[in-house]
């Protein structure tokens, strides 16, 4: 004997049962040090199904894929970054995750080489994958 089941149909009563419902958590990505749930890791935080997908700072909308200038403390300088998820801290306070753009200098050695050199001449930067900084909102100073 089988059973066949249909996941729309377990989706549809879970979504419709207010007693469970009330316990979901809907919101944006959480910055937790120690990740017990789903929400606290980058795929939910980066998703514009559940993560918060823009942000009103100092008058400014910033969206999620939007590239950024930030104030790095540790260089004490103003660095250019893509805003990859909004998310929010234990305290309940909004963080960025900003994805580093390298200019030609910043790329490891073996990442180096004549024909990007070049085209680094005429303004080409490259997105580093991991890891990604998490910033406050003040950090930020323009798109």
């Amino acid at each position: 004997m089988a059973y066949q089941l249909s996941i729309s149909d377990i989706i549809w009563n879970v979504l419709n049962n207010p007693s469970l419902v009330k316990k979901m958590y809907f919101g944006p990505g959480v910055d937790s040090k120690i990740k017990s749930e789903y929400w606290h890791g980058t795929l939910w935080a980066e998703s514009p199904l559940f993560g918060k997908e823009q942000l009103m700072i100092s008058e400014e909308i910033y969206k999620c894929g939007d590239f950024v200038y930030y104030y790095d403390y540790n260089d004490n300088e103003q660095k250019l970054g893509r805003l990859r998820a909004i998310v929010l801290n234990e305290g309940d306070q909004y963080r960025l995750r900003i994805q580093k753009v390298l200019d030609y200098n910043d790329l490891p050695g073996t990442f180096k080489g004549e024909l990007r050199q070049n085209r680094s001449l005429s303004g080409e930067v490259w997105l580093q994958d991991e890891p990604f900084l998490t910033i406050t909102t003040s950090q930020i100073s323009e798109k």
